[in-house]
């Protein structure tokens, strides 16, 4: 269970480093991560709605 000051952690990374908030969320280094750094190279918005998507709708 998360507590609310990992919520705000999360949301402020998934807003400036997309990637570390997946690893944050996610706890390893993983096939997320690495998909989130290409979006955020293509260009920063996707890298922020996959990191929203991976940290608060994805089960």
């Amino acid at each position: 269970m998360a507590t609310d000051a990992d919520v705000i952690i999360e949301v402020i990374l998934c807003i400036f480093l997309p990637p570390l908030a997946i690893w944050w969320h996610t706890k390893e280094c993983d096939i997320n991560v690495l998909i989130d750094i290409i979006f955020c190279l293509l260009f920063w918005l996707p890298g922020i709605l996959y990191a929203v998507y991976i940290c608060f709708f994805r089960k």
